[in-house]
């Protein structure tokens, strides 16, 4: 709209002849101003008040030119109602008006509606009944008829005239001349036809155009379908029906996400195929628009590298310097990174529909931070949180509730958490995408199709933060696979534990979302799991000459092994332990010395190097993953 505005000189004039109709609820008219001013139930509204016989602007125009000619008689014929109405069927018991008092209020009404009128007259209205010098002479009565003041009665009974009410009744009559043409409605659907056909600009969807096949006549000419690849090829027929079509151009994308077809006997009868699918498979003359004005460099250089064959180019405005946006402190939220998360697991709800607690946690921590970011500096950012599945979605909204406006609800924080496939055609300021992938989880799903990839992948301006486990992705597809190893050759590629304040969510999470299952794998084999519970081990000091890369041996409370997973073990008993085809270390027990508590053991390790990943606290204990350690 505001492309159109900036090319109309005299707007809001010229709006009727640009129509947009279909499910206002569903395209959010109510939370766009602009929109409604050429949504068609708007302006049928608007027009069936301006244009009523009865009540319209001709017969407020009419009053107005009595009141300001005749006052007096008009006050004379109020008081003749006045003495003739029925006090009983009234409810609020009105007291007489004087003359000033009536000229003054019946005044103010007829101003204020003969503006509500004539001002939706010259915008609603389409070119070919309001001319642009029409549309100067309505904005000119609007503008006297605000300044037009009480008559004034002299001598003799007669009004006297101000130069104000001479020239308001004078280009007035004008305006009712030049207005005779207008057609008279009573129907609503009569006048939302007579907008249609007199539209020069009409915005509907596919099966929404077929009211335009009810007409009499269009002037639509040439026809111009959005998003085509995402539109059914039978979908696309409706339109291409229009008998006055000269000249029809599809703009899509096939690289992206096809129609939605949830039969199996439809996909395979390829119902979901679009009419531009069906072209460019034809190899009909297609033209690349090949200049992208949406992602920084860094974003774009791996879709453009693998879905488009290097032909797309940045444009001016992505490559200047003021594009580069760092929201957050860190190499890891620039431009573009992978984040790595080491530990978590994807869990199913009833639809089998996949999650990742984990992951939910670690995007609820960066928006929070987003947001401080975007208040501290009172910048103006919009997240986008992707996911492919809806379990995810369900998750991240439970955790955000209603704290963070949607981009529509205006504010300088938004944030929008959805699907990917409710993302395309979708930008905003920083994405992150949640790839739902945890230790053990050998299949990705449906994310793995090289069009959703493309789509969740270009959906950010400034910064685009990828989440997920890079072992599960790099041996899933081809796409992920790569993804991942250009990250890492990019240095785009961070541990999610290199940063504190994540590492430390990351161990809360697993603690609040350790399965039973697990729980009773960290008790471990060396005790009965009805009877026994696990040890404690009294801290030892370790003897001279011990290497410093082993720990002769670690404790696990109890508390901190019932509160922790598989993966969480696994980082503690060494980081080099994690790749997928090696073993965890066996543990073996060593006898207490003759005097030890019966509920103390010793666990030696093989020795392996874990001092990178470990930190000694003040009490001696070496902290790993969440697991208190404990030197002997």
């Amino acid at each position: 709209m505001s492309l159109v505005t900036g090319s109309l000189k005299d707007a809001p004039y010229g709006y009727g002849d640009i129509v947009i109709f279909g499910n206002g609820k569903r395209m959010k008219i109510d939370d766009f101003q602009e929109l409604s001013q050429v949504f068609l139930e708007s302006r049928v509204s608007a027009l069936a008040a301006s244009l009523s016989p009865t009540s319209g602007w001709r017969s407020k125009a009419e009053s107005m030119k009595r009141l300001l000619k005749s006052p007096k008689d008009e006050y004379n014929l109020y008081l003749r109602e006045f003495e003739t109405r029925d006090v009983r069927k009234e409810k609020v018991i009105e007291k007489k008006l004087s003359y000033n008092d009536f000229v003054t209020k019946r005044l103010h009404v007829l101003a204020e509606k003969l503006t509500t009128m004539v001002r939706n007259l010259y915008t609603h209205m389409p070119t070919s009944f309001v001319s642009l010098q029409l549309a100067k002479k309505m904005m000119r009565v609007i503008s006297l008829v605000q300044s037009v003041d009480i008559p004034v009665i002299n001598r003799l009974g007669v009004s006297e005239e101000t130069a104000v009410t001479k020239e308001f009744l004078q280009i007035g009559e004008e305006v009712l001349r030049e207005t005779v043409s207008f057609p008279i409605f009573t129907d609503h659907q009569v006048i939302g036809n007579f907008c249609l056909k007199n539209a020069c600009l009409v915005f509907c969807t596919a099966s929404s155009s077929s009211r335009l096949l009810t007409l009499d006549q269009t002037n639509v000419e040439l026809l111009v379908v959005d998003e085509a690849a995402q539109l059914r090829e039978c979908e696309s027929v409706i339109p291409l029906q229009l008998s006055s079509l000269r000249d029809v151009i599809l703009i899509g994308d096939e690289k992206q996400l096809p129609a939605m077809v949830t039969s199996k006997i439809c996909e395979k009868a390829e119902f979901g195929r679009s009419l531009f699918e069906r072209l460019v498979s034809l190899k009909h003359s297609t033209h690349l628009l090949n200049v992208q004005y949406r992602m920084h460099p860094m974003i774009s250089l791996f879709p453009n590298q693998k879905f488009y064959g290097n032909k797309l180019l940045n444009g001016p405005n992505v490559q200047e310097n003021s594009y580069e946006k760092q929201f957050l402190d860190g190499r890891m939220f620039g431009a573009y990174s992978f984040i790595h998360l080491a530990h978590g697991k994807v869990e199913y709800d009833q639809t089998n529909s996949r999650r990742n607690m984990v992951e939910v946690a670690v995007i609820v921590e960066l928006l929070t931070k987003l947001h401080k970011e975007s208040f501290k500096k009172n910048q103006k950012i919009s997240v986008g949180c992707i996911a492919p599945y809806k379990a995810q979605v369900t998750a991240i909204q439970e955790k955000l509730g209603n704290i963070y406006q949607t981009r529509e609800a205006g504010g300088d924080f938004s944030v929008k958490v959805g699907t990917v496939d409710g993302f395309q055609g979708c930008e905003e300021d920083v994405i992150i995408i949640s790839t739902v992938t945890g230790v053990g989880s050998e299949l990705i799903g449906f994310l793995g199709t090289r069009q959703r990839a493309n789509v969740a992948l270009t959906r950010a301006r400034h910064c685009l933060w990828i989440l997920g486990n890079g072992d599960t992705l790099k041996y899933s597809t081809p796409v992920w696979k790569h993804l991942v190893d250009n990250a890492k050759v990019r240095g785009c590629y961070h541990e999610a534990d290199q940063d504190e304040c994540l590492s430390r969510l990351i161990t809360k999470t697993l603690v609040e979302h350790c399965s039973d299952e697990t729980l009773n794998r960290c008790k471990g084999k060396h005790h009965d799991e009805r009877n026994s519970e696990v040890p404690k081990i009294q801290p030892k000091v370790l003897e001279k000459g011990s290497l410093s890369n082993q720990f002769a041996a670690m404790s696990f409370t109890k508390t901190s092994v019932e509160h922790s997973s598989d993966e969480t073990l696994n980082s503690c008993k060494g980081k080099h332990h994690a790749e997928r085809n090696l073993e965890v270390p066996k543990i073996r027990t060593k006898p207490l010395e003759k005097g030890s508590s019966s509920n103390q053991f010793v666990a030696v390790s093989s020795t392996k190097e874990v001092g990178s990943s470990s930190s000694l606290s003040p009490s001696g204990s070496t902290k790993t993953s969440g697991y208190t350690c404990q030197i002997l």
